[in-house]
């Protein structure tokens, strides 16, 4: 699967899979079995750390464990079913998702702890206010099957397109530099996003896999498109597990058109067409380290990343959108061989302000010469409702750089 990001998994998956759209499993919010986040009380405190965090739970079997992003944090049992930690130091206002694991299973609560120096952010948007006890965590992801009226606001749909630039495409197998990709799915509105599954912004999280809805996609004829001006981008039909969804054949780079809105249209079904579902993001001037970017399968790979510095840097920044980071780890990479085994990954998430560091501790299990993939995207999300009812298509427009290097 590629999901929004079509570099990010290319190296373990077929080129030219669905991008998204294959079948998911469920998004991992609501837990396994019966471990369930129920209250994160208080939701928010002060960028600095220190807050006193009562997170009640279901499930608590063994030795908990409890993240706030991908930090591990310090459990005291203060009952059957509560845990008591402090909030950590970030340093900067964001949220992060809050994490449980025992010995039953674990449960994910995207966003359920803002670190603010402001007023009260509004409660995690979850289907219940964790303030109020008494209250349990509303995660149904599965299909919703009622009938609901215009302006419930559930998603309904996804809509995608990607370019990636690919620093050495004979390294992977592709035929090109640039691989540039659209589709498209419909299914019944349900209470989730498929964005759900990303780091939250300022965080990193080791060895994530990208996850969805559990939907099964509808039939809206042979066709749909999506126009930005002059330029007209077909998806036509195909048949899987999941159903019917659209994907583009033969695109190329002048079809992705940056800083463009593109509209869906849908001629079968008028009430799915949706203005403004995607908004493509600007291109860049420059990106640091810019040996990373090496063409060829002599070069690949030997650009230095050192542990203690690896700060990427890009210009021009501050667009409306966010920028993810992906490193992969690979044993070795030779010429002739190829890349070694794969050892895992670590995924960043942040603003576009045209600078992240991935902390120190991301590298630390990996030994120096191991080979690194690294991938820079810079992407939008839009949430528009569509033209017959209340419910929104999500569109994700990402545009991505894939380079290689050495870890030292």
């Amino acid at each position: 699967m590629r999901l929004f990001f079509a570099g990010i998994l290319v190296l373990g998956c077929s080129k030219g899979s669905g991008f998204g759209l294959d079948p998911l499993a469920d998004s991992g919010q609501g837990g396994t079995g019966a471990v369930r986040i129920v209250k994160v009380d208080p939701y928010y405190g002060p960028t600095s750390g220190g807050t006193s965090v009562t997170v009640t739970v279901e499930g608590l079997e063994g030795t908990p464990q409890l993240w706030f992003g991908n930090a591990e944090l310090d459990v005291t049992l203060v009952a059957a079913d509560q845990l008591l930690v402090s909030s950590p130091y970030l340093g900067f206002e964001s949220p992060v998702d809050v994490r449980f694991a025992s010995d039953l299973g674990e449960d994910t609560w995207i966003e359920g702890f803002t670190y603010t120096d402001g007023t009260a952010p509004d409660p995690p948007d979850t289907g219940q206010d964790p303030v109020d006890s008494g209250d349990t965590q509303d995660t149904d992801t599965d299909t919703d099957t009622d009938t609901d009226s215009p302006g419930t606001g559930k998603t309904a749909g996804i809509v995608e397109m990607s370019l990636l630039q690919i620093a050495c495409p004979s390294c992977f197998g592709f035929a090109s530099d640039i691989e540039v990709f659209a589709s498209a799915g419909f299914h019944t509105p349900v209470n989730a996003s498929w964005t759900d599954w990303m780091p939250a912004v300022g965080t990193c999280v080791p060895n994530l896999v990208p996850s969805g809805p559990s939907v099964s996609f509808e039939d809206v004829g042979e066709y749909v498109y999506l126009n930005s001006g002059s330029r007209s981008v077909s998806l036509r039909k195909t048949n899987g597990s999941s159903g019917a969804t659209y994907q583009s054949s033969g695109m190329s780079a002048q079809d992705y058109v940056r800083t463009a809105s593109f509209d869906l249209s849908v001629p079968s079904d008028s009430g799915k067409e949706v203005s403004g579902v995607l908004a493509t993001p600007q291109g860049w001037d420059s990106i640091q380290p810019f040996e990373l970017l090496y063409t060829n399968p002599v070069t690949a790979f030997s650009a230095q990343m050192y542990r203690q510095s690896a700060t990427f840097s890009w210009s021009p920044s501050g667009g409306s959108g966010t920028f993810m980071i992906v490193v992969q780890f690979f044993q070795y990479y030779d010429y002739y061989l190829g890349l070694g085994s794969y050892l895992g990954s670590v995924m960043c998430r942040g603003n576009d302000n045209g600078t992240f560091t991935i902390p120190q501790s991301q590298f630390q299990s990996y030994p120096s010469g191991t080979a690194l993939v690294v991938s820079m995207y810079r992407y939008q999300i839009e949430n528009s409702t569509m033209s017959g009812s209340g419910h929104s298509i999500e569109g994700v427009a990402s545009l991505g750089v894939m380079g290689t290097g050495v870890l030292q």
